[in-house]
C-alpha cells in the first residue's frame, strides 16, 4: 500500500523547496515559503493522484497562505480523511 503521508510530504516539500525529511506533522505551514496558490496546487496534485475530490475552502480560517491549515499535520489529516486510508 502506498504511503499517503510520504506522498503528501513530497508534494509539500517540492512546492516549498525543502527536503521532505525536514517536514513533520508539527511543521507550521507559515514557516514554509508557500502562497495560497501553492496550497491549492498541492490539493489539485493530491486529487489527481488519488482520484478524489478534496473538500477544502481556502477562505476558511485566516487569509494567510494555507488558510485553514496551521500545520503539515492539518493538511495530512484532511487528505487522509478524504482518501479513507489511515496514516
Amino acid at each position: 500500500m502506498e504511503d499517503v503521508e510520504a506522498t503528501v510530504l513530497d508534494f509539500l516539500a517540492k512546492k516549498a523547496g525543502v527536503e521532505p525529511g525536514t517536514l513533520t506533522r508539527a511543521t507550521e505551514i507559515s514557516s514554509l515559503d508557500l502562497q495560497s496558490i501553492d496550497i491549492l496546487e498541492i490539493m489539485f496534485d493530491v486529487e489527481e493522484k488519488y482520484n478524489i475530490s478534496l473538500l477544502y475552502n481556502p477562505n476558511e480560517g485566516s487569509s494567510a497562505a494555507g488558510a485553514g491549515f496551521k500545520t503539515v499535520g492539518d493538511v495530512l489529516d484532511l487528505i487522509v480523511k478524504q482518501i479513507g486510508k489511515p496514516l
